[in-house]
């Protein structure tokens, strides 16, 4: 592909990213079943055996058509819709009509910086070489190329975390919080960079179900923004606005909150993985709660389970088996992201804005919500809220969003 899909060419795609963007790009965005027609020089044909289902003229462009029959692939670079015909980046060499083929990459709108905080290794690292309150100071780098915001900044001198807010300049970022001085020394990277995801895929199983299964065990959400494919982790994050004034409608404002049920509350959490298909087993398990975890790493998770069952009064146990997780560290940090979203509730808010002040923001942006009518003492203007759901009533001026 044109982008690397956060592995080297060639490489194995293990990072959840990865292979979310893979399966979008290579199963979903696919046109399938086709035979050639005609193969003159770098056109190719497919209007008679199987005709393209497009007639729009470059629709194909930036696709990949893969020819089945000789294991090869090359890019669209022109499409004529009149006569279905496919211009490639370089002439073919043993491509015959009757070939099968199929196309994949087909119009691929998919927001790859949403892709690239979430997957990307390490993009750049250094050693600052000034200090400026809230940013991180490189004079020898090049930020703008390599760095997207949301990414996590780690400053390897005091093991400290923040969160890329704006890429200022070549040499310059702003943090979502203060964390770095002049001469430390630092590493910004993907929220998912170290995870690693693997299966066998041993029956038929349809594409969307895989990417549903991928995104739960990676602790992320693929949404549509702007008709673009766009991937949000589930964790937390730099905000992008604040959400203040909501609609009102006989003289009340449009805006309920409420809590996620107690049904949602656990206290003790295993997880098994490793999956041995010979065996038809998972050999490996990974736990926490109050008393005892399986691993040093979740010793700090044991506190949340106490509280869990402290302030709800609450013993429910979270039990589940992962087909895509094999490697050790990634379950650690699997099951870290799923105590830290299922110890305590959480406010569900449904708001009501104008498409004036509020039409920019989408589907898994953060935003605090300033609205101490609704919003209880302590979150009110602090916590960040997910947006999980946009809808626009373009009769009534509004837009409606669910947050969590």
């Amino acid at each position: 592909m044109a982008r690397s899909n956060t592995y080297n060419a060639d490489g194995l795609i293990e990072n959840p990213s990865g292979v979310i963007e893979s399966i979008i790009r290579d199963e979903i965005l696919t046109e399938r079943d086709l035979k050639i027609d005609s193969v003159v020089s770098d056109v190719i044909e497919f209007a008679t055996l199987s005709p393209l289902n497009s007639a729009v003229n470059d629709f194909y462009n930036g696709a990949y058509l893969v020819n089945v029959t000789k294991s090869e692939r090359y890019e669209v670079t022109d499409y004529v819709g009149l006569t279905k015909k496919l211009t490639l980046s370089s002439i073919p060499t043993g491509w015959a009509a009757g070939n099968f083929c199929y196309l994949k990459n087909v119009q691929a709108n998919i927001d790859t910086d949403s892709f690239d905080v979430v997957g990307a290794g390490i993009v750049d690292s250094g050693t600052t070489t000034s200090t400026s309150a809230g940013k991180l100071v490189d004079s020898i780098q090049n930020f703008s190329t390599t760095v997207k915001v949301g990414m996590i900044v780690k400053n390897t001198t005091d093991t400290t975390y923040s969160y890329v807010k704006t890429v200022d300049s070549n040499t310059q970022l702003t943090l979502e919080t203060d964390i770095i001085i002049s001469g430390e020394t630092y590493q910004i990277y993907g929220k998912r960079y170290s995870w690693k995801l693997a299966r066998s895929l041993t029956s038929q199983q349809d594409s969307r179900s895989i990417l549903e299964q991928v995104c739960f065990e990676s602790h992320c959400i693929l949404v549509k923004s702007y008709n673009k494919y766009k991937l949000v982790d589930l964790g937390d994050g730099n905000t992008v606005g604040t959400f203040t004034t909501p609609m009102k409608e006989g003289g009340k404002p449009l805006v309920t909150a409420s809590l996620t049920p107690l049904s949602q509350i656990f206290t003790d959490y295993s997880l098994n993985y490793g999956y041995d298909y010979a065996k038809k087993i998972y050999t490996k398990k990974a736990f926490v709660n109050k008393n005892a975890t399986s691993d040093s790493y979740l010793n700090t998770l044991k506190t949340n389970c106490s509280y869990a069952e402290v302030n709800y009064k609450v013993k429910n146990k979270w039990e589940y088996n992962s087909d895509w997780i094999q490697d050790d560290t990634t379950a650690l940090y699997f099951l870290e992201q799923i105590v830290n979203w299922f110890y305590q509730q959480r406010i569900v808010v449904n708001w009501m804005g104008s498409p004036k002040t509020h039409l920019q923001y989408e589907h898994g942006d953060r935003v605090l919500i300033n609205y101490d009518f609704m919003i209880p003492t302590g979150k009110n203007n602090t916590a960040s809220f997910m947006i999980i759901g946009k809808s626009l009533d373009i009769s009534k001026k509004k837009v409606r969003f669910t947050l969590i």
